[in-house]
């Protein structure tokens, strides 16, 4: 089993690792009838396909970036 590539999380300036899978977790709460994103894995060090950075901000989660 290969590690994983970990997306980051950024809580008052600072950049941590994140090992869990949010934007899956939300993809998997879709709407009836929305469109399903599927992403190709660059390598088998990042089997969901993507990498993404979160930020927190005032009790809000945001997506900043999604490196495919």
């Amino acid at each position: 089993m290969t590690i994983q590539i970990a997306e980051k999380i950024i809580y008052e300036g600072r950049s941590s690792p994140l090992y869990s899978e949010l934007l899956n977790s939300l993809l998997m709460k879709k709407r009836s009838g929305a469109k399903e994103f599927k992403f190709s894995s660059p390598s088998t060090g990042c089997w969901r396909g993507y990498i993404g950075t979160w930020e927190l901000e005032e009790g809000k989660l945001y997506l900043k970036d999604l490196t495919v």
